[in-house]
């Protein structure tokens, strides 16, 4: 569900993307979509949560026994 959310955040917007457009693509109708998550906005919220967490997963994992500039330069390939 919030990967097919974020792909049509992605394509329209926070404000262009359709509840319906992102039920239909995840599969599930859009009154459950709503229950899930209340608005659209908190979904649009629960998307970036996401988004970020592996974000923070991807730049830990680079840095993991490293330090100083060595575990910037290794979040910088991570994040390139």
């Amino acid at each position: 569900m919030l990967e097919a959310a974020n792909v049509e955040f992605a394509l329209r917007g926070l404000h262009g993307a359709s509840t319906d457009a992102i039920a239909r693509r995840a599969g599930i109708s859009q009154p459950y979509l709503f229950r899930l998550f209340g608005s659209k906005k908190e979904l649009f919220i629960a998307v970036l949560e996401a988004c970020f967490a592996r974000t923070l997963e991807d730049f830990r994992g680079a840095a993991s026994g490293k330090s100083g500039q060595e575990a910037l330069a290794a979040i910088g390939e991570a994040y390139g």
